[in-house]
């Protein structure tokens, strides 16, 4: 079991550094991206220093709370995750390996519901839509436009809507648990495999958490394959012998070429971490066939139940009229906002006002805005409030309850109210199409 943990410590770093690296397109420049950067780097090359790990955890959650509202979905799951691994830190009294296999059964739990609420945010009139469904324009993009006049967007749609509602009910059944480990790796694996989307962050998140619903013997064949299989490289057997200078000219490679080049750091992060990932995968789907015991998904104890409650109330966001952005809703194009909602059986309640006051755009000095306009979407007037935080020179035409408005700071405009520190923290809208144009929307 030690070693699986170690492994996963290994896994994580490796996640959260391909986030901020990525985010910051290879030119670190605030304290919590470099602080992530660097400790990841340091976890990696001792993971067994679990000191340094958690104060990763904590430098990552310092680093989600500046980007909000702006920080993903796969950050927000992070924070999430490593809240749940500080908390029983904090509860043993001690960071060590002990307290670390207690977080797992949490881990699991968190990672089920946000994969889960991930799959059911699919369930909607657009995403089933083959000509509207983030699917087709996914594929579209993945290819470099190959698959764009091919008649197969039934089943890319049909394909991510049936891998995503297994992958959580194959890792929730014992029989096949971990089956659904592989499963789940090899198609995250797969959407990373196209230099055209940037998902590794992603798909390493899922990877590592995916890898702690194995058993410790599983897991075991699994790092005895990895190892095998990565022992057979000479640039593997140089990393482990000078593993500090390895780290030093990685963190300038992936974390600060870009201020020289950022083709030449965005591809060093692609070949980097695509060997990684597949590496991984590979040694999963090799271990297969070894016969190896199930993981139960029993021991959390109460001090996770604060952790998986908040990761459920934010799965539930859109839902009760809340943020619509980066609430592990993953380019579903869900709809809850105004009067009409997509979603085939999950009902909306609306607890306040900020989904049902929509401008529907016409025109705007926002080049991204303006842009949206021409798909015929509507944005949350609280949306607009919360960019005007950042652009105090916004303007944007639209309309308002049945009312042309025109919101900007000049005179003879309306103007859009500031928020309060905590609702600029929180509140993330996306715009919603409300005409025939298809429109992907996270």
């Amino acid at each position: 079991m030690d070693r699986m943990l170690l492994a996963f410590v290994r896994l994580w770093a490796f996640a959260l550094l391909l986030h901020v690296c990525m985010a910051d397109r290879h030119r670190l420049d605030t304290l919590w991206g470099v602080a992530v950067a660097a400790l990841s780097f340091a976890v990696l090359v001792r993971p067994a220093s679990l000191r340094l790990f958690g104060i990763l955890l904590i430098a990552q959650l310092a680093d989600m709370v500046a980007e909000m509202p702006y920080s993903p979905n796969h950050w927000m799951l992070d924070g999430f995750v490593g809240l749940t691994i500080l908390a029983c830190f904090a509860l043993r009294r001690e960071v060590t390996l002990d307290a670390l296999r207690r977080a797992v059964p949490g881990i699991r739990i968190v990672l089920l519901i946000a994969y889960s609420a991930a799959a059911l945010a699919k369930y909607n009139t657009t995403f089933l839509d083959p000509v509207t469904s983030c699917a087709s324009a996914i594929a579209s993009r993945a290819s470099f436009g190959a698959t764009r006049d091919l008649p197969m967007d039934p089943v890319w749609m049909l394909v991510t809507i049936t891998a995503e509602s297994l992958i959580p009910l194959l890792l929730l059944i014992p029989a096949t648990r971990r089956h659904g480990v592989r499963f789940g790796m090899a198609f995250h694996c797969l959407i990373t495999l196209s230099p055209a989307i940037g998902v590794q962050d992603f798909s390493a998140t899922l990877i590592a958490l995916f890898f702690l619903f194995l058993s410790a013997p599983d897991a075991e064949h699994l790092l005895d394959r990895l190892q095998r299989l990565t022992g057979k490289s000479a640039v593997v057997r140089d990393v482990r012998r000078f593993p500090d200078v390895a780290a030093f000219l990685g963190l300038l490679a992936i974390g600060f070429a870009g201020y020289v080049s950022f083709a030449a750091a965005s591809a060093a992060t692609n070949v980097i971490s695509k060997v990684v990932l597949v590496a991984v995968v590979i040694a999963a789907v090799w271990s297969w066939r070894q016969p190896a015991p199930t993981a139960p998904l029993a021991g959390i104890t109460w001090i996770q139940l604060p952790m998986i409650l908040l990761t459920l109330a934010w799965a539930m966001n859109p839902y009760l009229g809340l943020r619509t952005t980066a609430s592990f809703t993953m380019f579903s194009s869900l709809t809850t906002e105004g009067t009409e909602a997509n979603h085939l059986f999950l009902p909306s309640v609306h607890l306040t006002d900020w989904q049902e006051d929509l401008v529907y755009i016409q025109s705007s000095n926002d080049a991204s805005i303006d842009r949206a306009a021409d798909s015929d979407v509507a944005i949350p007037l609280m949306g607009l409030r919360s960019i005007a935080m950042n652009d105090s020179d916004l303007e944007v035409t639209g309309v308002l309850h049945g009312q042309q408005v025109t919101f900007g700071p000049e005179a003879g405009q309306t103007p859009l109210e500031p928020l309060s520190w905590w609702q600029r923290k929180y509140a993330h809208f996306h715009a919603i199409p409300v005409g025939d144009h298809a429109f992907c929307t996270d």
